[in-house]
């Protein structure tokens, strides 16, 4: 059976991997997807249709419009062909949801109605996800926090957790063997996306606080909104690398990297449920990894024994934990990421695709 992906961004690379997944699997695909207006940064090695373009500022009235009549086109084309679509995220599947009742996969990697202010509209975009994901063949959880949310420790037959690892073609670049830990000038590291206060105050406080120590970024800014990010550039032991390309560039940033910071908003309730591909690229770059505290995260981390959880908004807890860091106990960490199997952090998932074929037989 075909399976037909409808994409809500062309720029989200964790769709574009699910959609190579499943083309190396052996499925025949087609994928739909609106962009944002940006150019696609890596080419996928399928046919990707764009059905739509809009941008951020683009009202939400007009951008969900414009969805919902080119979701009308994609599913109009198949109404005479047996398919089974697959859609990402909320807002897609809400609109396929308006106008068809075929059989569907859902993909939630973020609860994006946790970002509403609004608490009725909140409460009711949430009942309308639990709807989604009960009468789903199959829904995908990438973070096995979502699935905590929505069920607790109860489990939902129909969902699956595969949360985002790193792609299999990092195995084409070889690990760079990193220098011995200088306690007295540790490297942190911040890779992707450059956003968020709690990103920006635990920067700027370790920055000032600590001048021996460096903080790198890697990544583009993608707002100042939450913090001057260009303007730490000024001080001595920061440096803003830019974009990097993923993952060719992955093994030569963390071979400059001692420890990871992965610390966001706990502001947005997503970010206590949602597991990054951080984690993973932590384990497998054997290096150490900062979480925001009271997060699902952080339970992961420290039940792995491969990092420090902080409060990111406390500047005294950000100067406490750098002050109690010593070398041992950064190698006891990266020893405790030696010990998980590097395969475990690829995104090779048998599982699914055995649960696929359990729903394509019923």
């Amino acid at each position: 059976m075909k399976i037909v992906f409808i994409i809500n961004s062309a720029q989200n690379q964790r769709c574009i991997k699910r959609v190579n997944e499943f083309v190396k699997n052996g499925y025949d695909v087609a994928a739909y997807a609106f962009t944002r207006g940006k150019e696609l940064r890596n080419k996928p090695n399928f046919d990707l249709q764009i059905i739509g373009c809009f941008t951020n500022d683009t009202t939400y009235k007009n951008r969900l419009r414009l969805m919902f009549q080119s979701i009308k086109k994609v599913i109009k084309l198949y109404e005479n062909e047996e398919v089974l679509f697959y859609l990402f995220s909320l807002d897609i599947a809400m609109l396929y949801r308006l106008q068809c009742r075929r059989n569907y996969i859902y993909e939630e990697s973020d609860l994006v109605h946790t970002y509403v202010q609004n608490k009725i509209v909140r409460n009711i975009l949430r009942f309308i996800d639990k709807k989604i994901i009960l009468n789903s063949a199959l829904t995908v959880f990438t973070s096995e926090g979502f699935a905590m949310y929505h069920f607790g420790k109860e489990t939902n037959k129909n969902s699956i957790v595969v949360p985002n690892r790193l792609t299999p073609d990092i195995l084409n670049y070889p690990l760079i063997e990193k220098k011995g830990i200088n306690i007295d000038k540790i490297k942190f590291g911040f890779v992707g996306a450059v956003r968020f206060k709690a990103l920006y105050n635990l920067a700027i406080t370790i920055i000032e606080a600590f001048p021996k120590h460096e903080f790198h970024f890697y990544g583009t800014i993608n707002s100042n909104r939450d913090g001057d990010f260009e303007s730490l550039d000024k001080y001595d032991n920061c440096y803003l690398h830019g974009a990097f390309q993923n993952p060719v560039d992955l093994p030569t940033i963390y071979s400059n990297v001692d420890i990871l910071i992965s610390t966001y908003d706990l502001i947005e309730e997503n970010v206590k449920y949602a597991e990054p591909n951080k984690l993973y690229e932590s384990v497998f770059f054997e290096t150490p990894i900062v979480v925001t505290s009271g997060t699902f995260l952080a339970n992961k981390v420290k039940k792995l024994g491969i990092g420090y959880e902080v409060d990111p908004m406390s500047k005294e807890s950000v100067i406490n934990f750098v002050k109690e860091l010593s070398a041992e106990d950064i190698k006891q960490k990266i020893l405790n990421c030696k010990k998980i199997e590097k395969k475990d952090t690829l995104n090779i998932n048998d599982g699914l695709f055995k649960r696929l074929e359990s729903v394509l037989s019923n």
